[in-house]
Parts: C-alpha cells; sequence; structure tokens
C-alpha cells in the first residue's frame, strides 16, 4: 500500500493483535486478509510494507473487515489514503475511463 496506509494499518494491527486480545498474532491477519483477498501471503505483506504502491480499495477494505476497525481507526485509514493519494487517484481514473468512453461514443457518430 502506499507508505501512509501501509504504516497506518501495521500500526493498527500492533494495536490490535496480543495474548489477551481477539485476534492473537500478526500473521493470524495476514492469512486472513489473504484468505478473504485470494492473494497469497506474501502479496499481502507487500500490501503492508509500501511495495503495492496503490492498492485497490477491495483490498483495503479487506483488513477493515478483518481487523473490524471502529470509526476512529476508519477515519485514520481515510486520512491515510487521502496523503497516498489512492482516492484522488481513482477518481483520476474514472474520469479518464469516462473520457474515452465518450470519445469513442463520438467516433462511432462520425
Amino acid at each position: 500500500m502506499g507508505s501512509n496506509v501501509g504504516d497506518t494499518i501495521n500500526k493498527i494491527i500492533s494495536v490490535k493483535t496480543g495474548k489477551d486480545k481477539k485476534i492473537k498474532k500478526r500473521s493470524d491477519v495476514i492469512r486472513a486478509v489473504a484468505k478473504v483477498l485470494k492473494l497469497t501471503t506474501n502479496t499481502v505483506q507487500d500490501l503492508l510494507n509500501g511495495a503495492i504502491k496503490y492498492p485497490s480499495e477491495e483490498r483495503i477494505n479487506a483488513f477493515i473487515e478483518v481487523l473490524e476497525l471502529n470509526d476512529s481507526e476508519l477515519s485514520k485509514v481515510n486520512e491515510a489514503m487521502e496523503k497516498d493519494n489512492i482516492i484522488k487517484l481513482k477518481e483520476e481514473a474514472n474520469n479518464y475511463i469516462a473520457i474515452k468512453q465518450n470519445i469513442k461514443r463520438m467516433e462511432d457518430v462520425v
């Protein structure tokens, strides 16, 4: 994930895992997210360490689901997504696709 999102989720994982907590180990989170997304645990690790710079919302949502984030934690993840320009890039990509579709339609009319 982008560095801010990865750092934020890593911090949340640290807070939500431990002997006396619902989730015992970091590796439990990684395996659960991998299962939800049908990815390898190595790919999930890549998401957390920032090797995948612009992860899809689906991938971020898998962490949110597995970690059962509260409103405060969700807010922190959203702020991190904004800092990493993940939301902005998605909007720009959607705009680009819409423009390309409109150009194609105009070409078909002409």
